[in-house]
């Protein structure tokens, strides 16, 4: 429980905190899960980001959310979203009703704000017998669903399932079957930034990085 209870707390508190970035390339925004504030706390992938030249004017993370939950977070960001070159999505492994219908619902909005933005999702897994809402999909369930939706809505899907699954040891998790240790989220971080690549060059000089904490309540 107390592992559970550590890595999957569905309560968070959403503080911004502002620094100078050391990196003068393309902005990028990143929304997700409790697996995405884990690369973010724990696998330092602000970090990973910059010294590829990425620019994350906002990672926004939450423990728990799905799509739903994560557009008013969008519309909230919108100023920021207007200003990215890049959007992630890792968004998924939260279940809700009609999944299949808001991937169209929050990939219209983003491009309603960045029209000219590269969009990539990256796909979901979890571990046989995970602790997890009995009625996610599974993982080749919500996967098709994203594969199926990307030529149409014109985003890039980052297959991180192939790559857990055919290097498991790479990326240990937790007993939940979920979430990662802390190695596990270094090198999950590790591999989303390669896949993303070198940041294109952008001309502005003067970039700022917005970071939600997402710390975790512990009651």
């Amino acid at each position: 429980k107390q592992v559970i209870d550590g890595g999957s707390t569905r309560f968070d508190v959403n503080d911004e905190c502002q620094g100078d970035a050391a990196s003068t390339g393309a902005k990028i925004y990143i929304v997700g899960d409790s697996l995405t504030v884990g690369m973010r706390d724990k696998g330092d992938l602000n970090s990973k980001l910059q010294e590829k030249g990425w620019n994350a004017s906002k990672i926004q993370a939450t423990n728990g959310y799905n799509i739903s939950d994560s557009l008013p977070k969008i519309d909230e960001d919108a100023n920021v979203i207007e200003e990215s070159d890049t959007i992630l999505i890792a968004l998924g492994t939260n279940p809700e009703v009609n999944f299949e219908q808001k991937i169209p619902e929050i990939i219209t909005k983003i491009k309603n704000m960045a029209p000219d933005a590269k969009i990539y999702w990256m796909n979901v897994h979890v571990k046989d017998g995970a602790y997890i809402d009995p009625s996610f999909l599974g993982n080749d369930g919500v996967n098709r669903l994203i594969e199926s939706k990307s030529e149409d809505l014109g985003y890039t899907v980052l297959d991180w399932a192939t790559e857990v699954s055919n290097n498991a040891n790479k990326y240990p998790y937790l007993e939940d079957g979920v979430h990662h240790t802390d190695s596990g989220y270094s090198e999950r971080a590790k591999w989303l930034v390669d896949e993303l690549g070198e940041a294109p060059p952008t001309s502005s000089t003067s970039p700022s990085t917005s970071v939600d904490t997402g710390a975790p309540q512990t009651n």
